[in-house]
């Protein structure tokens, strides 16, 4: 399989891609902060990632209204990019083929490890609030009904990059004295919150792990009365949206209100935020709101 068939890309445009380089002035307005001076914007588009927590496709139709409203905010054409694995996103950003990345707290902690300048925008409210946590799901036919009947059994994680797919799971099982490698019968990671209820329905696997935020949408989809949760993990904060260091400060400020604004009370807030899961906004980001991830993480061994 060829990269460019691995790594979907959809562009968005917001402006029209200009041959050089295109300056931008600031705002009009009297929300512009000190250092929202005019940059100048690579004459390329602007590159957004994103991690396929639902898969590709749905990740790709779920931001796409996202990605137009950053174009339309930077006055930019802007990218989005969702690879088929959630490392490909941390890599790809530390690398600097990504300008703006939404990401999973535990690749935000490992991103920031590997590039200390990393710029934290904002964060993300999901479901009305600033956490959700990982659910270990089982079918409701199953006879199992607690953690500790999983022992000798097939799991399924979502990908080791994710926090409530597999981080805090694996902590939630760690603490019930399970150890996956040597306790379950297959460990398996299906890539996506989706496969892994797709898996647990279908018999593939006995149970799995999956956002809470997946699980409520579910329940629209009539498919989480099939399920039957086990054990819930301990509180997670939301993505973190953050800006590679090259991005100027003109551009990260601009962005970052615009990620302040949007609110899904509002009728343009629900046009551009609302769809496969719940989003209800941004809120100013904070590197230590992130420092249980990293707790976690270094309690467990896992970088």
């Amino acid at each position: 399989m060829t990269a460019t068939r691995r790594l979907a890309i959809l562009l968005l445009t917001a402006s029209s891609c200009q041959r050089d380089a295109l300056r931008i002035a600031p705002p009009d307005d009297d929300t512009a902060a000190p250092d929202d001076t005019a940059v100048v914007l690579p004459a390329r588009p602007l590159y957004f990632g994103h991690p396929p927590n639902l898969s590709v496709k749905d990740s790709l139709s779920e931001h796409k209204a996202f990605a137009a409203y950053l174009g339309q905010a930077i006055g930019h054409e802007v990218a989005l990019v969702v690879p088929e694995h959630y490392d490909d996103v941390a890599a790809r950003l530390v690398a600097g083929k990504l300008d703006f990345a939404l990401l999973t707290p535990f690749l935000y902690v490992r991103a920031k490890k590997r590039l200390p300048k990393l710029q934290l925008l904002a964060s993300l409210l999901g479901e009305g609030a600033t956490q959700y946590r990982g659910y270990v799901v089982t079918a409701a036919t199953s006879p199992m009904q607690r953690v500790a009947d999983l022992k000798g059994k097939r799991f399924a994680f979502v990908d080791q990059a994710s926090a409530s797919g597999y981080l805090f799971p694996l902590a939630l099982l760690n603490e019930a004295g399970l150890d996956p490698k040597r306790d379950f019968k297959e460990v398996l990671f299906a890539g996506s919150h989706k496969t892994v209820v797709d898996w647990v329905l279908s018999g593939r696997v006995d149970a799995g792990a999956i956002s809470s935020t997946s699980f409520m949408h579910f329940r629209g989809d009539a498919i989480s009365s099939r399920l039957f949760v086990l054990a819930k993990t301990d509180w997670i904060p939301f993505d973190a949206f953050v800006a590679h260091p090259s991005v100027a400060a003109g551009v990260a400020n601009r962005v970052r209100r615009a990620l302040l604004s949007l609110d899904s009370r509002t009728a343009e807030g629900r046009e551009i935020l609302t769809g496969i899961t719940t989003n209800n906004g941004f809120v100013d980001g904070n590197d230590q709101t992130y420092e249980p991830v990293r707790q976690v993480a270094e309690k467990l061994g896992v970088e």
